[in-house]
């Protein structure tokens, strides 16, 4: 996305359908004209736009812990929106107390879960997160709302996927996304938090 890694961070606002078309640009230089798309937690967004504006481009879907918005959403926490305006600045406790959001409280315990955050320390760290892109992220994620538009997606194979111990994007948004889009499935992981494919395997 805009503003992270080696991606520019052009001066806002940012929305979801702008983010969209820079996922489609991608895929336009790439020379790949339909895929099947996975998108996680504000990727699920723009997964979602892609799909309902381009559905000649998108095969399938995977919409793995992310949110519909709107009225009907239950959105992450405001201390989450907090820990996040920290994370550019490079602030240790703000990356430390984001990725502890990303796990739940039994995988870190015991000396196996320290690894297993000792090693998101590591990865996390290496990417680069500029301010304005990061701010322009959420607010593009706080106005977005696809409540409306999901029912256009029932020619769309679609997997709904969450934790069923997320505290970021609770997993009620899941059951509300997978009830709306036409056909799709629905697999919660018990014991898994919002980076549910880091701690779970099939």
């Amino acid at each position: 996305h805009r503003g992270i890694g080696g991606s520019p961070a052009p001066a806002g606002p940012y929305s979801i359908p702008m983010l969209a078309r820079d996922a489609l640009a991608v895929m336009d230089s790439a020379g790949v004209d339909r895929a099947a798309v996975l998108g996680i937690s504000m990727g699920g967004m723009v997964a979602q736009e892609m799909a309902i504006t381009a559905p000649a481009r998108v095969s399938g879907l995977v919409l793995g812990c992310t949110m519909h918005g709107g009225k009907e959403a239950h959105p992450p926490p405001a201390s989450f929106f907090e820990t996040c305006s920290g994370l550019a600045d490079g602030e240790p406790a703000a990356t430390d107390a984001f990725l502890r959001a990303m796990l739940p409280p039994s995988a870190l315990e015991g000396p196996a879960g320290e690894r297993l955050l000792a090693q998101f320390h590591a990865s996390f760290v290496q990417q680069r997160r500029d301010a304005e892109g990061l701010s322009g992220q959420l607010a593009a994620m706080m106005r977005f709302n696809s409540t409306k538009r999901l029912g256009s997606l029932g020619d769309c194979p679609t997997l709904v996927v969450t934790g069923s111990d997320d505290v970021v994007v609770p997993p009620a948004n899941a059951a509300s996304i997978a009830k709306k889009v036409p056909g799709a499935e629905l697999l919660t992981w018990p014991d898994a938090g919002h980076f549910w494919w880091q701690h779970r395997t099939v």
